[in-house]
C-alpha cells in the first residue's frame, strides 16, 4: 500500500501556481512540512491537493531540492527571505551556523585555551571571550574605555599650557598638579595593559608564536615605549640622539594606542583585512600614482621655467618643488596654494586632473569592491558570534528550566505517593493523577521538601542547598543552572528562596505557566535580533537550530 501510495501524484498550489509530483518524492526528506503532508493521514496524500500561501519561485526550488537534493537560492530572492522560506518548510539551511558545546570548545583550543579546566583557561576566557561571564563582559568594556582614556590623555598633554613651562591655575589645581595627574594616569594604563598582556600570554597555549600574531603586536606596541622611554629618561645625559629617540617612542606610543583602539573596532579591522587583500591592487595604484606625480610633476617646471640657465618668477623652480603641487592636484583637491604662471602650465594642471582620475579612481574601485566583500564576511561573523551568544544563552535557560520542570514534577509525584493518595488510587482503578488533585495537598508536600531543603534552618533556601535537593531528586544541575532557577524564583532578588516564592513557584507550575523550550528560543531570536544593531545593516536573519542540549 505505501508503495501504491509512493507512485501517486499529488497537486500543490502556491499562491495559484500549480505543482505536481509524486509522493515518493516528498518523502524523501523526512521530518519537513511536505513529507508530513504525505504521511499516512496527511492532508495532501488524503485529498491529493494543498494550498500553500507562499512564494511560488522559492517552492520551485524547494521542490526541486526533493527532487535532486541540492539546494539552490533563487536569484531574485533575498537572503532574509530565502531562510523565512526554509523555515517554513523546515528545510535546514546550508548557510545556517548549527552550535554544539564541543565545536566551540575546540575552536577555543585552536585560538589557544587551555584545554583542561584550572586557573589558566579561567583567565583566557577572561581576556579573549567577553560573553563567557559578566565579569569578562565588563572588562571588555573597562578596556575599550581605557584606551579612549589613554588617547584623550596623550592628545591632551600636547597643549602648549601642559607642554610648555606656563603657569595657570584651575578651581584650585595648578599646571603642575595636572602634569602630576596625567604621569599618575599614564603609570596606571601601563600597568593595566601590561598586566592584561601578561595574562594573556600566561594564559595562552600558544605562546612560541604569541607575538608573531598582529593584535599582539599592537599590544606590545602600546606598553613598550613606556619602558624605552623610562630606560632613556634614566640613562647619564640628555643630548640630541637621546631627546630624538623620546619623542620616537612617544610617536609609537600614540600609534600603538591608536591601534589598539582599533582592535576594538569591527570596522577597523575590516579595513585592515581589505588592506592585506588588495595588496597587488595597491601596488599597482602605488606606481601609476608615482608616474603620474614625475611626469606632471616634469611637465610643469618645464613650462613654467623655459630658462634653464636664469631664475624665474615661477614657483616651480625645480622638478622636487612641483612634486608637493603634483600630488595635490592629481588627487583632485587642489589647494590652489601653488598656480601656474603660463597657458602651457595652466593646460598641464588641468592634464594632471584628468589623469588623476583614472591613475587613482580606476584602481580604487577594484578595492571597494574588496572592501565590500570583506565587509560581507565580517558582518557574516559578526552574525556567527551573535548567534553564538543566543545559543548559550538560550541553553542556560533551557536547562534552568528544565530543571524547574523536574523539580515541579519531582513534587507532584511525591504528593501523589503519599499513603492516602495511593489508597485512593487503588480503590479508585489508578485514575487518579496530578490533575485531580488539590493545590493544597501539592502544597503541603512543598512545604515538606523546603523545610528539608533548609538544611540550615533559616528559613530560606541559597542555591547550594538547591543545588543538592536536586542532587538528591537524581538531577544534576551546574552552577548556570542553579542561577537561571534562581532568577525565576527568586523574586525579590535578595540570592535566598523563602516558603513565599517556593510556593508561588509551585503555583506557576500547576497552572502551566513556565514557558515552554520553543518560547524560550523565539525570545532569544527576538532579543538577538534587537541587540544585532550593526548586522541589521545586511538585514540577516538570524536563526540557529538549538538540537542536542544537554
Amino acid at each position: 500500500e505505501n508503495k501504491e501510495d509512493g507512485e501517486k501524484v499529488v497537486t500543490v498550489n502556491v499562491s495559484g501556481k500549480l505543482f505536481q509530483t509524486h509522493v515518493k518524492t516528498l518523502r524523501k526528506v523526512p521530518n519537513t512540512y511536505l513529507s508530513d503532508l504525505v504521511q499516512p493521514g496527511g492532508e495532501l496524500l488524503d485529498k491529493g491537493h494543498v494550498f500553500v500561501d507562499r512564494n511560488p519561485s522559492a517552492f520551485a526550488m524547494v521542490l526541486a531540492y526533493y527532487r535532486t537534493d541540492v539546494l539552490v537560492r533563487p536569484p531574485i530572492i533575498p537572503e532574509e527571505l530565502w531562510a523565512e522560506e526554509l523555515q517554513f518548510y523546515r528545510i535546514a539551511n546550508p548557510f545556517e551556523v548549527h552550535f554544539r558545546p564541543e565545536d566551540i570548545r575546540e575552536g577555543y583550543i585552536k585560538a589557544g585555551m587551555p584545554p583542561e579546566p584550572g586557573w589558566r583557561q579561567t583567565v583566557w576566557l577572561f581576556f579573549e571571550d567577553p560573553a563567557s561571564s559578566l565579569i569578562a563582559g565588563v572588562h571588555s568594556f573597562f578596556g575599550i574605555f581605557i584606551i579612549l582614556v589613554a588617547v584623550a590623555s596623550f592628545i591632551t598633554e600636547t597643549h602648549p599650557t601642559f607642554r610648555l613651562d606656563i603657569s595657570r591655575e584651575w578651581f584650585g589645581y595648578t599646571t603642575e598638579n595636572v602634569r602630576n595627574f596625567f604621569r599618575m594616569l599614564e603609570l596606571f594604563i601601563v600597568v593595566y595593559f601590561t598586566i592584561e598582556l601578561l595574562g594573556r600570554l600566561c594564559s595562552t597555549t600558544l605562546w612560541r608564536s604569541f607575538f608573531f600574531q598582529i593584535p599582539n603586536v599592537i599590544d606590545l606596541i602600546a606598553v613598550l615605549p613606556f619602558y624605552v622611554g623610562l630606560m632613556v629618561g634614566s640613562s647619564v645625559g640628555q643630548g640630541f640622539l637621546v631627546v630624538r629617540i623620546f619623542r620616537l617612542v612617544r610617536i609609537f606610543r600614540i600609534i600603538g594606542l591608536v591601534f589598539k583602539l582599533g582592535k576594538s573596532s569591527a570596522g577597523a579591522k575590516v579595513l585592515g583585512k581589505t588592506l592585506l587583500h588588495s595588496l597587488r591592487e595597491l601596488m599597482i595604484l602605488g606606481v601609476l600614482f608615482v608616474m603620474a606625480i614625475i611626469v606632471c610633476s616634469s611637465l610643469m617646471f618645464y613650462c613654467e621655467t623655459p630658462d634653464l640657465g636664469s631664475l624665474s618668477d615661477s614657483e616651480f623652480d625645480s622638478v622636487v618643488s612641483g612634486m608637493y603641487w603634483s600630488v595635490i592636484t592629481v588627487t583632485t583637491v587642489g589647494y590652489g596654494d601653488r598656480t601656474p604662471l603660463t597657458d602651457c602650465g595652466e593646460a598641464v594642471a588641468c592634464f594632471a586632473a584628468i589623469v588623476g582620475i583614472f591613475a587613482i579612481a580606476l584602481p580604487l574601485s577594484v578595492i571597494t569592491t574588496k572592501f565590500q566583500d570583506c565587509y560581507k564576511d565580517a558582518m557574516t561573523q559578526m552574525k556567527m558570534e551573535e548567534d553564538r551568544r543566543k545559543y548559550l544563552q538560550s541553553k542556560r535557560e533551557i536547562g534552568g528550566m528544565r530543571g524547574l520542570r523536574y523539580l515541579g514534577n519531582m513534587l507532584a509525584e511525591s504528593a501523589l505517593n503519599t499513603p492516602f493518595n495511593k489508597v485512593l488510587r487503588t480503590f479508585g482503578g489508578g485514575k487518579r493523577d496530578v490533575k485531580d488533585m488539590a493545590v493544597e495537598e501539592i502544597l503541603k508536600v512543598a512545604k515538606q521538601v523546603f523545610d528539608e531543603t533548609d538544611t540550615d534552618s533559616s528559613g530560606g533556601i541559597d542555591p547550594r542547598e538547591l543545588q543538592m535537593c536536586m542532587k538528591k531528586m537524581g538531577y544534576e544541575i551546574n552552577q548556570e543552572t542553579c542561577e537561571y532557577m534562581f532568577d525565576v524564583i527568586d523574586t525579590d532578588g535578595n540570592g535566598t528562596l523563602d516558603w513565599d516564592e517556593f510556593q508561588s513557584f509551585v503555583r506557576m507550575f500547576l497552572r502551566g505557566d513556565l514557558p515552554t523550550e520553543e518560547e524560550i528560543l523565539k525570545k532569544s531570536l527576538q532579543n538577538s535580533a534587537s541587540r544585532a544593531g550593526i548586522a541589521s545593516m545586511e538585514n540577516s536573519h538570524s536563526s540557529v537550530l538549538l538540537t542536542n542540549i544537554p
